[in-house]
């Protein structure tokens, strides 16, 4: 399945050597590699079935030790910026060379270990791309640059005072979210060792949870959010879509969230799909969906379940998934991207703004 966790670069931390942990952003460097295998979801992806891709990885990292950031999510948020080199083992699909934001809550099980949850994303510059000459057989991505996203959870150790070794299993993926055609995508689950090096001491330290300065939240949002796209392969011409949505998000602990929401969808692409096919039908969708939110500090992760309700072509089936990064700002803004799929397929993805009122 198609899942994501979109995200995008904002930014880290200020570096403090030699302050005390209550100030202290914790700098790092992490040398990684991957070995995976390709996850052929349908018929016009099986001349990848079979390779395993492998990589290089170096991340840049900070993480906030401070006792207001960890009070956020009763964890230590992780952040960094990398850059890995993917061999996809596969003529077809070629090499990726990626860059991305990093974003990575730890839990501390014990003082030397801790729990990992790693989201990543960015681009990748792409070595071989569907070309109707030189490479028809590519339906997994059309572009030379596209979207490069992932989703892992793993265990760190620390060796010493400043090494640590994680192991982590990751489900990545690349596409364009739709742009252009042919967007398979390529998708590989990815099992990562990494070794990494702290600049100051590792030990992390102590603190007690409490509810002070905290309160579970009643949140509204309403938003607006743009895409782009074509039609079939070897077009040029781009389609605008477009929405807006109303969001309602009951808070059930630090962390946690449950949503239920709605969304009128202006698709334009479809638009010009309806009338090359001479159907007389509306472009527009309207979906209802119940969804589950992480709350990290500034950062939500979202992931909602949808069912249309008006959905007059037919096209699509009623049922999608969304997956979302939003940051929100202190003036009750927040920006993010969101990735709209059927089953394993992608339709879309989005920038988006919303405003949120806290009750």
């Amino acid at each position: 399945m198609k899942c994501i966790i979109l995200c995008f670069c904002l930014t880290i931390g200020i570096n403090c050597f030699g302050q005390p942990h209550e100030q202290l952003n914790l700098k790092g460097l992490s040398l990684g590699a991957h070995y995976g295998f390709i996850f052929a979801h349908s018929q016009d992806v099986q001349n990848t079935s079979g390779a395993n891709p492998y990589s290089a990885e170096l991340i840049y990292t900070t993480q906030k030790l401070t006792e207001k950031s960890w009070q956020n999510c009763n964890c230590f948020l992780n952040t960094g910026f990398g850059v890995n080199y993917f061999n996809f083992d596969n003529a077809i699909l070629g090499k990726a060379t990626s860059i991305f934001y990093n974003f990575e809550p730890q839990f501390k099980l014990t003082q030397k270990s801790k729990l990992l949850i790693d989201a990543y994303g960015g681009l990748s510059f792409l070595t071989n791309p569907h070309d109707v000459n030189s490479n028809p057989n590519n339906l997994s991505y059309s572009l030379p640059i596209s979207i490069y996203v992932g989703l892992g959870a793993g265990f760190q150790y620390a060796l010493s005072n400043h090494f640590q070794i994680s192991f982590i299993g990751n489900y990545l993926h690349i596409s364009n979210g739709g742009i252009k055609n042919p967007n398979k995508g390529v998708n590989w689950p990815t099992a990562n060792l990494r070794l990494s090096y702290n600049l100051n001491n590792n030990e992390l330290p102590n603190f007690t949870k409490t509810n002070a300065n905290y309160k579970k939240q009643n949140r509204f949002d309403l938003g607006t959010f743009l895409s782009a796209k074509n039609n079939a392969i070897g077009e040029q011409e781009l389609f605008f879509i477009y929405g807006l949505t109303a969001n309602y998000s009951r808070q059930v602990s630090r962390i946690h969230a449950f949503t239920l929401a709605n969304e009128l969808i202006v698709d334009n692409a479809l638009k010009e799909k309806l009338k090359r096919d001479g159907l007389n039908k509306s472009n527009l969708r309207y979906g209802l969906m119940f969804g589950h939110e992480f709350l990290l500090g500034n950062y939500v992760f979202s992931q909602q379940l949808g069912y249309y309700f008006f959905n007059e072509s037919n096209y699509f089936n009623n049922v999608y998934h969304r997956w979302g990064l939003m940051y929100r700002t202190k003036n009750k803004w927040g920006m993010g991207v969101n990735l709209l799929a059927h089953a394993q397929v992608a339709n879309f993805i989005d920038l988006r703004l919303v405003y949120s009122y806290n009750k």
